[in-house]
């Protein structure tokens, strides 16, 4: 079996027609940089060098805050969870000793409905834990699950929970790996059941080979929010050495459940590509191919040149639970046994399981315009002033548009944010990353246009990664966004190519209508129109104006720009033609809101400042 030679740092470059200018275009792509060093030996313990770090001011509002700056190897983690009385609460890695990350553990904050909590310096762990997933659990309660080492220092999953959120002590259960040498490490959670108490969770061995693998997918399921497990240990088929001769750290990720259907996605890297699919909470499990290598995990010392994943990717599944998915694209190359990257690529590729298997050709190609043409490219580097140029940027061994986050609201609506490097924002020579979103009306087959969510003018020097997407289970009209912000291109933990530096942990709600489009919502979606209130900015009574084309039904919501409902009226029946309300805001505090007129489950939104 042929194993990968993988190194730390940048060993080697070869060059094919190599300038410091970079011309996407979409049209086309240059290849660049064929770079030996596809991916370092991942630890996880995280030891890394010692730096100093001063103190600096920040620009924006953080729920908290961290030296430790790489939140995940792969898809990211759910790290923020929106409760149905719109609390919020939200989790990172947290660390500041850069001499050992010794206090390395899951930083917690919690927003009371009111006010966020104060920015946390201690972890919400008993011990040193790294990469953290965080959910809600039962009916009203909070887990969270961590890799840490036992008392022999073997690797294992540290569960803690909550019952009632936001309150009291973490209860915390230790997870085993199968047997003394082999640890289990990264974990990936999920929630479910009837009652909410289901525990769903995917971690990688660690040690000894395990399966014929270097590291193996394993399945574990708990009934009763962690205090037992009915499913241990469990490898599935179809993942096993014929497929997979290892299983990189964090490239498999769980999408949100519909009642009993549970599915995740692993792969999406240098290898193959499968989602996997329960219709019975974890009992029974179906594979389906996205896409394959030509050689499986057989790697060849040899190859052309192909296309796959960075091992950033995300999983959303609709109200037929069809699985849609997104990751960042990738190319490779095998030469004399070792495995080249192309850090130079670009393109968010979109699939669903209703479509073909993709061609690792296509993905692969030159020119962005096959993958556009098959309705699978939707993210890509935007351009400034017609501009694809970019200066350079920092290693991070992912795709130049990468950690894609997927959700699907209740009306089928697809939002996607991408972290992208931006060519009008850089320092130096390298520029910086911001927080991209796109999204579909008609279940994938057309997007919108690419917005910048950090086009404000904090965010001008910013390397902003790491975005967590959720929505809330009712729709109040925003995406609630979670992403990590600091001052200097790249990383300083793992890959050490910047000085250490504080990082905020962004929490951000984003209007849909934002990424939607205001006259599109309006004029294609709604059948309806809502006109601007007035007056408008006010102190008290406000008429709102909106008209309809047939006999239909209206609620009215009023949301603040944290994404809070503060007034929600169902206003009855109402026929064809224009109609007037009012509304009395003297109670509200002064500030930016936004309205939203509902009919036939459609929705548009406009501002209303409150002076």
């Amino acid at each position: 079996m042929k194993k990968l030679v993988l190194f730390f740092g940048l060993i080697a470059f070869l060059s094919y027609g190599y300038s410091q200018s970079y011309q996407s275009g979409f049209s086309y792509e240059k290849q660049m940089i064929k770079q030996k060093a596809m991916k370092p030996i991942l630890d996880p313990a995280g030891s890394v060098v010692s730096y100093s770090i001063g103190e600096k001011v920040k620009n924006d509002v953080s729920v908290g805050t961290s030296i430790l700056d790489v939140q995940t190897y792969g898809g990211i983690q759910q790290r923020i969870n929106m409760f149905d009385d719109g609390t919020i609460g939200a989790t990172w890695m947290m660390s500041n000793n850069t001499a050992t990350w010794e206090d390395r553990g899951t930083a917690y904050n919690y927003f009371d409905g009111t006010n966020w909590g104060a920015e946390p310096t201690e972890r919400l762990e008993s011990k040193r834990t790294g990469y953290p997933n965080y959910t809600d659990l039962g009916a009203n309660g909070e887990v969270n699950v961590s890799h840490a080492t036992d008392d022999n220092d073997e690797f294992g999953i540290i569960v803690a929970r909550r019952l009632t959120k936001g309150e009291g002590e973490w209860e915390e259960f230790f997870v085993s790996g199968p047997e003394q040498g082999i640890g289990i490490v990264w974990p990936k959670v999920m929630t479910g059941g009837s009652d909410n108490m289901t525990i769903h969770l995917l971690a990688i061995t660690y040690g000894d080979e395990y399966n014929g693998q270097e590291s193996a997918l394993l399945y574990y399921r708990s009934l009763d929010g962690g205090e037992t497990w009915d499913i241990t240990n469990q490898l599935f088929d179809g993942l096993g050495p014929d497929t997979f001769f290892k299983i990189d750290a964090e490239v498999y990720v769980w999408a949100e459940p519909h009642g009993d259907t549970i599915a995740f996605g692993v792969g999406f890297d240098y290898m193959d590509a499968f989602i996997l699919k329960s219709p019975d909470n974890g009992d029974d499990w179906e594979k389906t191919t996205v896409y394959e290598t030509p050689w499986g995990s057989d790697m060849p010392d040899d190859s052309d040149t192909y296309g796959a994943g960075d091992g950033a990717f995300s999983l959303a599944m609709d109200a037929d639970g069809i699985v849609h998915v997104v990751w960042g694209r990738y190319r490779y190359i095998f030469t004399d046994a070792s495995l080249y990257v192309y850090p130079y690529t670009e393109g968010v590729i979109y699939w669903n399981e209703t479509m073909d298997e993709l061609d690792t050709t296509i993905v692969s190609s030159y020119t962005l315009d096959h993958l556009s043409d098959n309705g699978n490219l939707i993210g890509w580097i935007m351009p400034y002033n017609g501009s694809y140029d970019l200066l350079g940027f920092a290693t991070t061994y992912k795709s130049l548009t990468s950690y894609p986050e997927i959700a699907i609201d209740n009306y089928g609506r697809i939002f996607v944010v991408y972290s992208a490097v931006t060519v009008q924002y850089f320092l130096e020579e390298e520029n910086y990353r911001h927080i991209w979103a796109t999204s579909s009306r008609d279940n994938g087959l057309t997007w919108s246009e690419c917005i910048d969510l950090n086009y404000d003018f904090i965010y001008w020097w910013s390397e902003c990664m790491f975005p967590d997407l959720v929505l809330t289970s009712y729709d109040d009209g925003y995406l609630h966004v979670l992403f990590q912000r600091d001052d200097i291109p790249g990383w300083h933990y793992w890959l050490g190519n910047t000085d250490p530096t504080i990082n905020s942990f962004i929490y951000s709600p984003v209007l849909k209508d934002f990424v939607l489009g205001f006259d599109d919502n309006n004029s294609i979606q709604a059948n309806f129109e809502v006109g601007n209130c007035f007056p408008n900015p006010t102190t008290g009574l406000t008429n709102i104006q909106f008209t309809l084309s047939k006999n239909n039904n209206v609620n009215f919501y009023l949301n603040n720009l944290l994404g809070q409902t503060v007034d929600k009226r169902e206003l009855g029946s109402y026929s064809p033609g224009t109609h007037y309300f009012s509304i009395d805001v003297a109670n509200y505090n002064s500030g930016i809101y936004f309205y939203t007129i509902e009919s036939s489950g459609k929705q548009i939104t406009k501002k209303l400042i409150i002076n």
